[in-house]
């Protein structure tokens, strides 16, 4: 069931990335800078949710997926707008979650950044410690990527500003009618 809140139309959308593509930056700059001030908004990723007890296996990916898609879900049952990040490298574990959200409230926001980009970005030195072989199923570099085939919103994060990607997404919301201009 898709609701409107104070005129808002309930949406999740899903920032799909690697690892240290800027996400965060992001969901919490949208959240300063517009989402607090119009429109109910939830924030979730695997830090801050029910994924802390799962690893990197392609069966943890896939719980993960699954319980955000969930916790997304009950928040779209609710009216909010919804940012979840995660890193998501199967299509089919991102379909499912797709597959749970009302029709036309899952915004699949394809946040492309190349690995090289995303190892200088890296704040956390995971990047090395995977090409060390320390972090195993590392994704984009140990494990796969399946880049989204057709995402909503595509944003190329070593070509655009922080600004610019939100506006972005801003942008795709007032013309979809989630949000009021």
């Amino acid at each position: 069931m898709v609701i409107r809140l104070a005129g808002f139309r309930a949406a999740a959308l899903t920032l799909d990335k690697l690892p240290a593509c800027a996400c965060p930056t992001y969901r919490y700059w949208a959240k300063a800078a517009r989402c607090d001030i119009v429109c109910p908004l939830a924030s979730c990723d695997k830090g801050h949710h029910a994924g802390k007890n799962l690893g990197f296996s392609p069966e943890d990916r896939k719980e993960n997926i699954r319980r955000l898609g969930e916790v997304a879900k009950l928040f779209n049952e609710a009216g909010v707008v919804t940012l979840t990040a995660f890193i998501s490298p199967y299509r089919e574990d991102r379909q499912s979650a797709r597959d749970l959200a009302a029709d036309g409230s899952f915004i699949e926001v394809f946040v492309d950044c190349p690995v090289d980009v995303c190892e200088q970005r890296d704040p956390k030195g995971a990047y090395k410690k995977a090409r060390e072989g320390i972090i195993k199923e590392f994704t984009g570099i140990s494990a796969p990527y399946e880049e989204p085939e057709r995402p909503e919103i595509h944003l190329r994060t070593d070509q655009l500003s922080v600004d610019q990607s939100v506006q972005t997404i801003l942008d795709y919301l007032v013309a979809k009618n989630y949000i009021p201009a």
